[in-house]
């Protein structure tokens, strides 16, 4: 009655009648309770979110990893190198104690965004027909991450004719080509890559990535699958096969993914898959505190803002929620997400 009486006062809120269609259907009237699902899908056709888990999912703005260098502070940036696959190279062959500890330090600047301190190191490091490529690689990785595509690309081109069969070469090459957005060259470089080395994780991150850009669905599970199956504790691909999981429809596989990832994250990227997790299991208020969180760090996120705007209308705070979304949208422009924001805010 009580929800009749607010449906009376407010016939165009749709989530009047989705919430006294669930009263319906604890009543057992399943007829009545259709009804009022039809109604406010009339009203809002995405309206459903309110009480449909697996619609939140997919309304969810997606964050996944990538190589992005344009800012090397962002959240859920991806590093093209990954220290055992070095080590694997290292092993082969013998460098010197000296030389071998030099190169790993330079390894880890790289995946800590210290691109001047490796730089720095690199020139320390005497050349020698032995270090030769590695050398060039670790190069045109921070000529890279600098955004310094077309030299970068040079350079990784140098190591592979220095040295052929230096399979990570062929993989750092298949990244700048991507990023120069030349897709069939990177692909092409990728699988020289896995031809040479196929038991590297990362190489099989790279090529899911190359095949969901290319919207080759299949191929991308089965890549991700592969990179997780080599490295049970690989984050990144766990992170992004969850969220290319839930865009499949595939909800419930998407959510268990993230779940694994969840606590081998950085902090903030933990604040923020939590949030997505609370925000599909309904736990609204949680997931507000996360975003709110996360967002102190990266106040200019536009997912991130997009997603804290869903979260405040679904607490039925729809003024300042719309106003996130608009927010988000000045930063990054999406049509799914435009049709969200009409259907939600204009009145």
């Amino acid at each position: 009655m009580n929800y009749e009486n607010y449906i009376q006062i407010q016939p165009e809120d749709p989530v009047g009648y989705l919430l006294r269609a669930r009263v319906h259907e604890v009543m057992g009237n399943t007829g009545l309770s259709q009804v009022d699902l039809n109604i406010a899908q009339n009203l809002n056709p995405l309206s459903l979110i309110h009480i449909n888990p697996a619609l939140r999912s997919i309304h969810l703005a997606r964050k996944s990893y990538d190589y992005n260098f344009e800012n090397l502070n962002k959240a859920f940036y991806k590093s093209p190198a990954k220290l055992t696959a070095y080590k694997s190279v290292l092993d082969q062959i013998d460098l010197g104690h000296s030389q071998d500890s030099l190169i790993d330090l330079v390894l880890k600047h790289l995946n800590n965004k210290d691109i001047i301190q490796a730089e720095s190191i690199l020139d320390e490091i005497e050349v020698n027909p032995m270090n030769q490529s590695i050398i060039l690689d670790l190069k045109g990785k921070a000529l890279m991450k600098q955004g310094k595509y077309v030299k970068a690309k040079d350079v990784f081109i140098e190591a592979i004719n220095h040295n052929p069969r230096f399979a990570i070469a062929y993989h750092n090459l298949s990244i700048c080509y991507s990023l120069l957005d030349q897709q069939e060259e990177a692909k092409i470089n990728l699988m020289k890559a896995i031809s040479l080395k196929d038991d590297v994780s990362l190489f099989y991150f790279t090529l899911a990535q190359l095949n969901e850009g290319n919207s080759n669905n299949e191929d991308a599970i089965e890549n991700y699958e592969k990179a997780i199956s080599l490295d049970s504790e690989y984050k990144e691909a766990m992170v992004n096969y969850s969220q290319l999981l839930k865009s499949l429809g595939e909800y419930e596989g998407g959510l268990s993914y993230l779940d694994k990832a969840i606590n081998m994250v950085d902090d903030d990227e933990r604040k923020y898959l939590e949030a997505n997790l609370k925000f599909v299991y309904g736990e609204y208020d949680d997931a507000l505190q996360l975003y709110k969180s996360y967002l102190l760090t990266h106040p200019e996120d536009g997912d991130a803002l997009y997603n804290i705007g869903l979260t405040k209308i679904l607490l039925r705070r729809s003024v300042e929620g719309c106003s996130d979304i608009d927010h988000s949208l000045t930063l990054q422009t999406d049509k799914e997400r435009e049709k969200l924001h009409n259907l939600f805010c204009k009145k």
